[in-house]
């Protein structure tokens, strides 16, 4: 087995190292997060100093009723929401991070602790996987719960149809995003509903800073490139890469243009870092067993990275509670590029 490779992934799986956000620049005397002491493995400790109330998430004395644009038109709120349903891991970040607790989120219970490290203590109670199988949302399954308020993203309702019924039980707030959007996008939709817009972007220009404090520690971060492929075990699917911009790294060529790639031509996943989500357990031993991706440069000198399942639910559709995380695990690899 090709060395430099079982090290970065050990060291992936071994990476303890806690990375602080910049200190919150406002005054947080409504009770809500304070996002500095957010750190990479004290993931239960990010989620709950940044988790509060809904009403800390509503301190801008929002007035209601307020009306929130969302992909299916506008919605109408007539009171502050107190019972939210979450379709998606994602929409449930934003509210955490917002000091709101839904009450009930499209999750697996028994996972959430190994997958959602970040999440986990806030959302347990809450999870469901019968919410949203196959990240479809079941109606009746959420008008169980009674919401007032129901967030997710545009799998959840596919059509105008999906979200009909779902808009039936309660005003569901689909983020106005061309595909996945930005998380940048989603939280801001989001906190207006609470009219919590500028703790919203307070905690962006937090993340965003610390993200880039920590590329500024790597000489010529700007000149390095980053390439992010699930591999399944027959070919190289294009992934986004867009986390690690944030630390000033630039996508491959490949990624821009979101090329597949045959075994054959394995070298079009080369980059400075490369990142790689292995579908099947045996997906690591395959390329180190495969000459064209294991004499790539980045390989040889270790710059490798396959994902756990955290660290891809982390970066695959970010929230602020997930890249708070996620930056204390990933620090160390970044830092290794200054070698």
């Amino acid at each position: 087995m090709n060395r430099n490779l079982s090290r970065t992934a050990g060291l992936l799986l071994a990476t303890t190292v806690a990375v602080s956000l910049v200190a919150c620049s406002s005054d947080d005397s409504d009770g809500a997060a304070d996002t500095s002491a957010a750190s990479g493995t004290a993931s239960d400790g990010a989620a709950s100093s940044t988790a509060s109330s809904t009403e800390s998430a509503t301190a801008e004395n929002a007035s209601y009723p307020l009306t929130v644009s969302t992909k299916y038109g506008d919605i109408t709120l007539d009171s502050r929401p107190e019972r939210v349903v979450a379709l998606d891991y994602s929409a449930a970040d934003d509210l955490v991070a917002l000091g709101i607790t839904p009450v009930g989120v499209a999750a697996d219970p028994a996972k959430v602790d190994a997958e959602m490290p970040w999440l986990a203590s806030d959302i347990k109670d809450a999870a469901d996987a019968d919410i949203a199988p196959m990240y479809e949302a079941n109606v009746e399954t959420v008008a169980n719960l009674d919401p007032d308020l129901i967030v997710g993203g545009t799998y959840n309702a596919q059509d105008q149809d999906a979200y009909g019924k779902l808009s039936a039980v309660a005003p569901t707030l689909i983020p106005d995003m061309e595909g996945k959007g930005s998380w940048q996008d989603r939280l801001l939709a989001t906190a207006a509903a609470f009219g919590a817009t500028d703790k919203a972007e307070e905690l962006i220009v937090e993340t965003e800073t610390a993200y880039k404090a920590a590329g500024e520690r790597v000489p010529g971060i700007g000149d390095k490139t980053v390439s992010y492929y699930q591999f399944t075990g027959e070919k190289f699917n294009p992934g986004g890469p867009e986390v690690f911009e944030l630390f000033g790294m630039q996508p491959t060529a490949g990624m821009r243009e979101k090329t597949a790639l045959s075994m054959e031509n394995a070298q079009g996943a080369d980059a400075d870092l490369i990142v790689i989500w292995a579908t099947g357990d045996d997906g690591p031993e395959i390329l180190e067993n495969t000459p064209a991706f294991a004499s790539l440069p980045a390989v040889k000198k270790g710059n490798l990275m396959f994902t756990t399942p955290p660290i891809k639910y982390a970066f695959d559709r970010p929230g602020i509670l997930s890249l708070q995380w996620f930056l204390g695990e990933i620090t160390p690899t970044i830092e290794k590029l200054a070698d």
